[in-house]
């Protein structure tokens, strides 16, 4: 499946409340050394809501919580409307990068395999 991805780079709080009130796929990812971005953790529901979610007061996986303070990381998301296709597309995302900080593998049964977002860090103009 060919999805079109869309980044908010850096993950900031005031960027993720501008993210599409819609339902999709999302990765977070860490900057590192090499300037390259490193899959940490995937997901799936409404984009802007879940993305703001986590860098809330709210967010329950603290080890996600103290990640995404203490690095640079940028947020990956597609939109989304089937359910059935977000559920697979995330069970893809899941098995393809093996993400840290998911407790959880996804509850689908069959992954859907979709062009992947860039992981190339784009350095602000």
């Amino acid at each position: 499946m060919e999805l079109d991805w869309y980044k908010i780079e850096p993950y900031t709080e005031s960027k993720a409340k501008n993210a599409p009130d819609k339902d999709g796929v999302y990765a977070l990812c860490t900057l590192q050394a090499d300037r390259t971005y490193k899959v940490r953790y995937v997901g799936q529901g409404n984009i802007r809501e879940r993305l703001v979610d986590h860098l809330s007061a709210y967010e329950n996986n603290l080890e996600l919580k103290s990640h995404v303070a203490k690095y640079k990381m940028k947020a990956s998301y597609a939109v989304v409307g089937k359910q059935s296709d977000r559920d697979g597309i995330e069970l893809f995302l899941y098995k393809k990068f093996s993400p840290k900080f998911n407790k959880n593998t996804p509850p689908a049964q069959t992954a859907i395999e979709v062009n992947l977002f860039s992981l190339k860090y784009d350095e602000e103009k």
